[in-house]
């Protein structure tokens, strides 16, 4: 059309114009002057229009792509999410498929270790039922209620719901984190959907979802419930039979599909893309009754809970929208993504057309003024022909002008492919002036299988006899190029066609772009299958070689607790003899003080595995400060003054007379410290200072509890003190290193650790140690004073018969030899089918049994007791030299009483006998009976000699005080009991009781 309104424009100037065309030009001129200026006015405004347009669609195609990625990405991030939640799914399924049976607490230490919150907070719970025969039902039932394995008290209320006899039931029976209203419910009695889901995983082998959407505590929570089949191992699953016959469990999982879909789109573009997801129904025409036809809507990024008109439906022209399909655990969803188009068209882009559309008419205004005014002035037409030519050249470089400035190509060819108008952008691509190009041929700029492709498209452009869009390829100079091409007809009054108007865009950068962007994708899932993989081996590696660990572990205790059983238990035996000289008291303290490093060695390396595994749990109790710290400090001055060394003891007055601690875990850590600091010092003091740091008043309060530990030994240097922690680090002389395993340390810190604090330490070589921790413990209710425990010598009433079962004759006869001594009859049994075979002639009244035996263990012998009617009652206490919480648990499951690791403290033993006999002991007499008569004959010395007597009791040195009383014993007869009072406490170390005696004696009147 441009290439027409040249030559009517310079019909007088162009002599190259045929005549015929010149003389129907001017007829027409003369003919009317107020036609041709109002068709060249309608014309170019539809031109005008019609690039306007163009540029308007341009530019939306534009942004439709990009809503289009956006979607696309969309997509695939939900779909990678979903992958990720599955995955989780199927590690649980292998947790199960990898063993035989899997416990409550590896149930929850997996899912521990999953770290929902952070890693995946779409789960609400994850859960494991059980597939179960009718006929099974009640002891599974018993089974669970005995379950302490998390919970102390089992769950004694448990029961399968709904209530009811059924030919199999699917139960779940671990959930995480724990919903108790859950606990038992039976899936294929309780929930169609979730009945119907389990049924077509266990079918199919594969996950299944349900796609009916549950709303949660909240409106807009909806909830989604996935199952995962769980297949006995080494069983074919080929087909349904043979899956179905396999079939022994589910694993599954709630959904929280708002916190899921929130990860999914970044902020900023979150604020303007919508998406819902539509459930479809299920891919399995023969399963649709889990949610069909379809459950409708899922989630909307917007809130909405329900399918309802949208925005976009009342005002379409103002939305880009798409519907983008995919499939989740059986379910075909669909995802319906919106936005409005002013997030992606700018304001800029928008008037751009605008501008194209006023320059247009303001150019064909301009050129029909000038066309009418030559019509007015025909009469002048030769004197005017030049200025009209004039103006009319001064339009074309106008209308030249607007649309050289645009960024697209723009071009006006014949039906032949001559180009009549090109813009500046089109010059360039081809490095052509403008002159050189109209006129030119398609073919005569790019190669023939270029032009012919080209040529192609406006031949189909032609036919249609509308606009058309297409992808264009071009060659350049720096390579192929490809166009977004618009192409339309232009037609002459007859309708017919004359020439085609294109404008094209240059997307090359962009296809690139989207090129390089599906390589990086489909390069990021490989490595994520990769690291996938590689962390699935690590990760079964490590839960190999940590299981075999633990195993070893286990076994190793238990074979040293057993002969430490022995070893201990005759210890004791023989200590309560009173006629055993000094020698042979000595011979016992050393045999029993081994036997307990021993048996402490054996516990760090237990609790070392314990806290790596992360299963080490403390378990706090009220404890009474200021006992318990006296008790510690008198076990560790008698090591001081063994090695002549000053033991210095401060405690805080202010420190709460009782607080809640696990007095077996701190005892461990200050012991260990305190044995460090006097091992590791020659000459000087060790001092235990303890110190309340905040909250010392007043009940049901937090006190800050401050313990520093320091001496004056050989010290570390820096590079020691980063190793002194480390497991089976020692540092030091070599000669220094005897007696440990470099575990106590290690071990005190994670302990430390545990209770919310931690171990600080200062040395200097040559100087000294300080170690020093902070515990924040709640004060309690102050504790009633212990009675001092006095040694059993039998008991009241008729005698009573103890069955003492155990493989191991030096264990049996231990328990004999203590027993027996007491006043029992004693029986023994080498196993438990032994046991079985003479429980009833021997009619025992108590059986002590021990758990690991060949033959029959104990577990199987004492679940076997307790289903005889007249032995069910009878009172029994197991012992193990396998000591595990797991031990225990079990233990008491199968119906012991009492459960005593190896080796046995025979005071509990015997307070544990006592209980459960309810028998009335008989007790030696009191070291405080003996010693308060021994002191109503005693003649003391005078005042003044006991006062310096009185300091070497406060300051607890025990040598100086053997020394006093040996000088005081031989000046004068009359003082030899009092003498040698002195030195016996002296011995034991007993400072409280030496400063109580001379304290007496020194204020007589005070003993009232």
């Amino acid at each position: 059309m441009f290439q027409k309104a040249s030559q009517e424009g310079s019909l007088q100037s162009n002599a190259d114009m045929p005549l015929a065309m010149k003389q129907k030009i001017l007829k027409t001129f003369a003919r009317n002057d107020v036609l041709i200026p109002l068709l060249i006015f309608t014309i170019g405004v539809a031109t005008s229009l019609l690039l306007s347009v163009e540029f308007r669609r341009n530019i939306e195609h534009g942004a439709l792509l990009q809503f289009e990625r956006n979607a696309s990405d969309t997509q695939h991030v939900i779909e990678a999410r979903f992958a990720a939640y599955t995955n989780a799914i199927r590690g649980l399924r292998a947790l199960f498929e990898a063993q035989d049976a899997v416990s409550r607490v590896q149930f929850h230490d997996y899912v521990t270790s999953l770290d929902l919150k952070r890693r995946y907070p779409g789960f609400e719970v994850l859960n494991y039922a059980v597939q179960l025969d009718g006929k099974d039902k009640e002891r599974f039932e018993e089974s669970v209620r005995r379950d302490t394995s998390l919970n102390p008290s089992g769950y004694p209320e448990f029961a399968i719901q709904p209530p009811g006899t059924r030919p199999e039931y699917h139960v779940l029976t671990y959930l995480e984190p724990m919903v108790e209203s859950s606990l038992g419910r039976d899936i294929f009695s309780t929930s169609a959907a979730t009945a119907a889901i389990t049924r077509w995983a266990r079918d199919t082998g594969e996950v299944a979802m349900s796609g009916r959407p549950v709303p949660g505590l909240q409106d807009r929570i909806i909830g989604l419930a996935v199952r995962l089949p769980v297949y006995r191992r080494g069983m074919p699953l080929s087909n349904v039979e043979q899956r179905r016959a396999a079939f022994i469990g589910s694993v599954g999982a709630g959904f929280n599909i708002v916190t899921l879909m929130h990860e999914v789109l970044p902020r900023d573009v979150a604020s303007y893309l919508r998406f819902a997801l539509i459930d479809a129904g299920h891919i399995d025409p023969e399963h649709v009754g889990i949610a069909a036809p379809g459950a409708g809507l899922i989630f909307d990024s917007r809130g909405a809970t329900a399918p309802s008109p949208i925005q976009e439906k009342s005002e379409p022209g103002q939305f880009f929208a798409t519907v983008l399909p995919m499939t989740v655990g059986g379910r075909k969803w669909d995802i319906h993504f919106s936005a409005p188009k002013t997030a992606y068209i700018s304001g800029t882009q928008a008037l751009a057309p605008r501008m194209v559309l006023a320059g247009g008419i303001l150019s064909v205004l301009l050129l029909g003024g000038l066309v009418h005014a030559l019509m007015s002035s025909r009469r002048r037409a030769v004197g005017l022909a030049h200025a009209m030519t004039r103006d009319l050249r001064e339009s074309k470089q106008l209308l030249q002008a607007i649309i050289d400035n645009s960024a697209a190509v723009i071009f006006v060819k014949d039906l032949e492919g001559r180009y009549l108008l090109v813009n500046r952008h089109l010059e360039e691509v081809f490095h052509r002036e403008h002159d050189s190009m109209v006129g030119l041929n398609t073919y005569d700029l790019v190669p023939p299988e270029y032009a012919a492709a080209l040529r192609a498209f406006d031949q189909e452009v032609i036919q249609a006899g509308r606009a058309l869009e297409a992808e264009e390829i071009v060659p350049q100079d720096d390579g192929v190029h490809t166009y977004l091409s618009i192409k339309a007809p232009l037609f002459d009054e007859a309708g017919k066609p004359y020439a085609i108007c294109a404008v094209a865009t240059d997307i090359t950068d962009r296809k690139r772009a989207e090129e390089e962007l599906k390589r990086h994708r489909d390069h990021l899932e490989d490595l994520v299958k990769e690291r996938t993989a590689e962390l699935t081996e690590a990760k079964d590696k490590a839960e190999v070689a940590n299981q075999a660990k633990s195993t070893f572990l286990a076994s190793m205790s238990h074979e040293l607790r057993t002969p430490l059983n022995a070893i201990l238990g005759y210890a004791q035996i023989l200590k309560r003899n009173k006629e055993l000289d000094d020698r042979q008291t000595t011979g016992l303290n050393t045999i029993q003080q081994s036997g307990e490093h021993l048996l402490t060695l054996i516990n760090d390396i237990l609790d070392l595995a314990k806290i790596e595994a992360g299963k080490l749990e403390l378990y706090p109790d009220a404890v009474n400060p200021q006992a318990f710290l006296r008790v510690i400090a008198d076990i560790i001055r008698v090591k001081a003054e063994q090695k002549s060394l000053l033991f210095l003891y401060e405690v805080d007055p202010d420190t709460p007379r009782a607080v809640s601690a696990d007095e077996k875990r701190l005892r461990q850590i200050l012991l260990n410290l305190l044995g460090n600091a006097v091992k590791f010092t020659d000459r000087g003091q060790v001092a235990l200072r303890v110190r309340c740091v905040s909250g010392c008043a007043g009940a049901n309060s937090i006190a800050r509890l401050r313990f520093d530990i320091e001496d004056t030994g050989v010290g570390m240097t820096p590079a020691q003190l980063t190793q002194i922690f480390r497991p089976f680090e020692q540092v030091g002389a070599i000669e220094r290193r005897a007696g440990g395993t470099g575990l106590g340390l290690a071990v005190s810190r994670q302990l430390v650790r545990l209770m919310g604090s931690d171990i600080q330490v200062e040395s200097q070589p040559g100087r000294g140690s300080r170690f020093w921790f902070e515990l924040s413990v709640p004060v309690a209710a102050e504790m009633a004073a212990m009675p001092a425990e006095r040694a059993v010598t039998g008991y009241q009433g008729p005698r009573k018969k103890i069955l003492i079962v155990d493989d191991v004759v030096a264990n049996r006869a231990m328990l004999v030899d203590l027993l027996s001594e007491l006043g029992f009859d004693t029986a023994e049994a080498v196993n438990g089918q032994d046991a079985l075979d003479r429980i009833a002639q021997l009619q025992p009244d108590l059986i002590v049994m021990d758990m690991v035996m060949p033959v029959m263990n104990g577990l199987e012998a004492t679940h076997r007791v307790r289903q005889l009617p007249q032995w069910r009652d009878v009172p029994i206490i197991a012992v193990s030299a396998s000591a595990s919480q797991e031990d225990q648990a079990a233990s008491l499951a199968a119906g012991v009483n009492v459960f005593l690791a190896k080796p046995i403290i025979q005071l509990s033993l015997l307070k544990q006998i006592g209980a459960l006999l309810s028998l009335d002991w008989q007790y030696e007499q009191s070291e405080a009976d003996a010693q308060d008569a021994i002191e109503a004959v005693l003649v003391a010395p005078p005042r003044q000699e006991l006062e310096s007597l009185y300091q070497l009791a406060l300051l607890g040195n025990m040598r100086a005080i053997r020394e006093w009383a040996a000088q005081l014993a031989a000046r004068d007869a009359r003082y030899g009991p009092f003498a040698g009072s002195l030195l016996d406490l002296a011995s034991r170390y007993q400072s409280k009781e030496i400063v109580k005696l001379v304290g007496k004696h020194m204020n007589p009147d005070a003993k009232a």
